[in-house]
């Protein structure tokens, strides 16, 4: 929650200086803060990696909004160290670079633990799809797969705006962002959850929320046009 809450603040921070209106020493104030910030993000996710992520939880949404957050935090402030570490460095289990290829699913990869056997990976499908079945209703699959992608999106755009384009990124095993938009896009675009192999069978209600809105799908329309 620090994290994510860290992305919006980092935003207003970014605007009121663009426009000037931002005293100095407001503004070494909130550097100073956002460093701090920065450190308990880090510190939550070196925990999240000390417990073997709660139940192998390698890539839930958590572990992407920490990285995201120090991302968006270390361009606020200009800490060039503090944006390498959230992109990509060795100490980071979980940087930028590496939950593109591990928040991404493609054919081949293995399926959650907490998924029943047997079932089907789609190219771009997201890691978070599991929470289908933790849920006691099985209604947040799409939800929590929609929070990941916008996260990692948001990394996207950050990283976009500051002139690397990670929306043309390929990882190794052949991840992309445009992948999951590809794949999500008809969920939203009919709000019919049972399409496919109705592994999301149940969840349309959550589709057209705040949370979970389509709007999302405007950012891939303006990126891979």
């Amino acid at each position: 929650m620090l994290a994510r809450g860290g992305i919006i603040l980092a935003w207003a921070y970014d605007l009121l200086c663009e426009e000037g209106v931002m005293p100095q020493a407001d503004r070494e104030t909130i550097v100073a803060g956002f460093g701090r910030m920065a450190q308990l993000i880090r510190a939550s996710a070196d925990h999240w990696h000390a417990n073997d992520y709660f139940g192998r939880q390698d890539y839930q949404n958590h572990v992407v909004a920490h990285t995201v957050g120090m991302l968006a935090l270390g361009y606020a402030i200009g800490d060039r160290e503090l944006v390498q570490y959230a992109l990509d460095h060795p100490d980071n289990h979980r940087d930028y670079v590496e939950l593109i290829a591990g928040s991404i699913l493609m054919p081949g990869d293995i399926p959650h633990v907490c998924e029943p056997a047997g079932r089907t990976v789609h190219v771009g499908e997201i890691d978070d799809r599991y929470r289908h079945f933790t849920t006691p209703d099985h209604s947040k699959g799409l939800h929590y797969s929609h929070l990941t992608l916008s996260l990692l999106t948001v990394g996207s755009e950050i990283l976009y705006c500051n002139g690397l384009d990670f929306y043309r990124y390929v990882a190794q095993g052949g991840e992309t962002l445009e992948l999951p938009f590809t794949f999500y896009s008809d969920f939203y675009r009919t709000r019919d959850s049972a399409i496919g192999d109705g592994f999301y069978a149940g969840e349309s209600w959550r589709i057209g929320l705040a949370s979970d809105s389509p709007e999302l799908f405007e950012i891939a329309a303006l990126r891979y046009p």
